[in-house]
């Protein structure tokens, strides 16, 4: 998404925009709407501006138990200083913001990488379906969400002997 520095410099006030995911930069996120929305304001600061707002992004993961996928919306936080290059190294130490630089005659920014990067971060570690996923049945493969098979481990084996008899020297 390209915001015009022009627009940047008079104030945007809780403006929305809604643009296509396909513009985004392919970083392995999978999403489940082809189309991305936020809603923008901006504030001048001392030599700066500061971009706020909210982005809505529907994305899907591959539950980490079941393997099934389970479609997700987010609604993140927007926080992002942009500033003329020469002014970059006012930012060193500051607040942890992302840090997007300009040059003299650039007419727009381009935000896709950083609302990617947003988007990216917000992805869980361990992504579940529902946190109580029963997850798929190691003998079978069948999704024990959704039935229960007739496998049986005996009390005194376990689903790590066969690792046990590895020789490792």
């Amino acid at each position: 998404m390209k915001l015009h520095l022009k627009d940047l410099k008079s104030g945007i006030s809780n403006q929305k925009f809604e643009f296509d995911k396909e513009i985004l930069p392919n970083k392995g996120i999978s999403f489940s709407s082809d189309k991305i929305k936020c809603n923008i304001s901006s504030k001048k600061r001392h030599k700066s501006f500061n971009l706020s707002g909210k982005l809505y992004a529907k994305t899907y993961y591959e539950c980490v138990r079941c393997l099934s996928n389970h479609s997700f919306n987010h609604v993140l936080n927007i926080d992002v200083n942009i500033a003329h290059h020469h002014y970059k190294n006012l930012f060193e130490g500051a607040e942890e913001k992302e840090l997007i630089t300009f040059l003299e005659n650039q007419e727009y920014i381009d935000l896709a990488d950083v609302f990617t990067d947003i988007i990216a971060l917000a992805q869980p570690m361990k992504p579940l379906c529902v946190t109580d996923c029963k997850g798929l049945c190691f003998l079978c493969g069948q999704n024990r969400n959704n039935s229960i098979c007739s496998c049986s481990i005996p009390e005194q084996q376990t689903i790590w002997d066969e690792l046990k008899k590895i020789n490792i020297k």
